[in-house]
């Protein structure tokens, strides 16, 4: 929540400053994992909410999970009764 928290807020104040028209030339090149990302000649205020969406965006990726579920039943001779027991791997 966090993570989000602070990506709405950069986007908010990119927005403020672009709506008051703070002017400025900023550039930007990056490359990670193979992926390149150039952004020239951007003002300010846009630049700050790109980053806030990139943070929102990383924030909320999560992996999906796969586990298997082993279901064994177990008797227990003093109760009488038999218990289940699940396992997820």
């Amino acid at each position: 929540m966090g993570g989000q928290t602070i990506g709405l807020v950069c986007i908010v104040l990119g927005f403020a400053l672009f709506m008051n028209g703070i002017t400025g030339s900023t550039s930007w090149t990056t490359q990670l994992f193979g992926l390149r990302s150039q952004v020239n000649d951007a003002p300010p205020g846009i630049l700050l909410a790109l980053i806030g969406a990139i943070i929102i965006f990383i924030t909320n990726f999560k992996p999906k999970m796969s586990y298997e579920e082993v279901v064994t039943e177990k008797y227990n001779p003093e109760t009488g009764e038999i218990e289940k027991i699940i396992v997820k791997r």
